[in-house]
This record gives C-alpha cells, structure tokens and sequence, in this order.
C-alpha cells in the first residue's frame, strides 16, 4: 500500500462479515464502473472512485485519532458524501453511527465514543469530538486503496424518526437490512447496483 499507517496492524480491515456487507456491494460495483458519476450534490459531483477515496480518507483519519471497531460515532454534520462515506465505513470498521445532531444525542444521554463534527461544538467534552479538517482530503485520489472483496457486515445504522407517534426517537438498523434495501430495489428492471439508485437508496435510508 502507499500509506503506511494503513500497513499497521491496528488498521487491518476486519475479515468477518455476514454476507450482507455494503462496502462489498459498493466496492463490486465500483470496480466495473470506476469513473463513472455516483453521487451528485449542491456542491460537486462525485465518482465511485472519488467516495471509495472519501471512505479512505476518513477511515484512516478516525483510526489515526483513535476510532476503533465496535465503537458507536455521532455524524452531526449532513453533507450527502459524508453520510455515504460513514455508511460505508461503518461497513469496513464494524462501527454503530448515529446520523443525527449531536447536541440532541446528548440530551438522551447516550453512551457514545466520539462525535464527528465541522466545527467544535459547545457542552460536549471536546476529547470526545473529532473536528472534519479540510486538509484531510489533500491526499484525494492519491492513496492506494485496499481490496474490499468480501470485508464488512457488522454494521449498525441509527437514525432519527418520527415514526408514528409524531414524538422524534432514534432507531437502529442492522447494515445487512441496508443491503437488502438496496438489493431489492435493484430488482425492478432497467435499475442495478451500478447506477445512482444504489447511492439514493443507501442516503434515504440513513
């Protein structure tokens, strides 16, 4: 690889999965269609190189400051390719994100490790917060990516929702009922896992 913390042990990418692995999926399709526009948001448009990179950049980055497998992070921050690249990295890291503000995750008094944040955010203990720095992604499209064949499967989506009650909670969801979203979805005709529904229904399902 071209960087060498990723050679380190304590970046080893999990081998155990369950078969229902998003950045498996991604990555697949990602592999017969590199240049091809993925993603496309109010301030740029993105190939599935460019989020397989984005996903690179914040996996090294989170385990440089201490990110670990297993741990729960709060995304509080809503920019589309940061959802996406969370989605999948929790895919790799076997992590539980939390898609919502983090001064409402910590009016519930939930137990997390780290908040993800672009700005210092005010009544959270600042060691427990990871500030989005743009000289992050100075390296992007310049770094060896790792083969993602058959890695990830272990992770866990929450997120916010009304639901019936009209009263706001959080819900998780397994990341294989992620996949299987999008795998139905790639059943009615003329759509597959290449095109940009599978980034669509990966972001609505977050």
């Amino acid at each position: 690889m071209g960087l060498t913390l990723w050679q380190s042990p304590a970046l080893s990418i999990p081998e155990k999965g369950t078969g229902m692995s998003l950045i498996a999926e991604f990555a697949a399709a990602a592999a017969t269609r590199p240049k091809q526009v993925a993603l496309v948001t109010d301030r740029s448009q993105l190939t599935f190189e460019d989020i397989l990179n984005l996903v690179h950049i914040f996996d090294v980055e989170l385990t440089t400051r201490g990110v670990r497998p297993g741990q729960t992070i709060v995304l509080d921050e809503r920019r589309p390719e940061f959802c996406i690249a969370l989605a999948l990295l929790l895919s790799i890291r076997g992590l539980t994100v939390i898609f919502a503000p983090s001064t409402a995750v910590a009016a519930l008094g939930l137990a997390v490790d780290r908040h993800l944040v672009i700005r210092e955010l005010a009544g959270i203990p600042a060691e427990r917060q990871i500030v989005i720095d743009q000289g992050w992604f100075a390296t992007m499209g310049t770094l060896d990516l790792p083969d993602y064949t058959g890695r990830g499967g272990e992770g866990k989506f929450v997120f916010a929702s009304s639901g019936t009650t009209g009263r706001p909670k959080l819900i998780q969801s397994s990341e294989a009922s992620r996949v299987a979203d999008i795998r139905n979805g790639a059943r009615f005709p003329g759509i597959d896992l290449g095109e940009r529904r599978f980034m669509t229904t990966l972001k609505t399902s977050i």
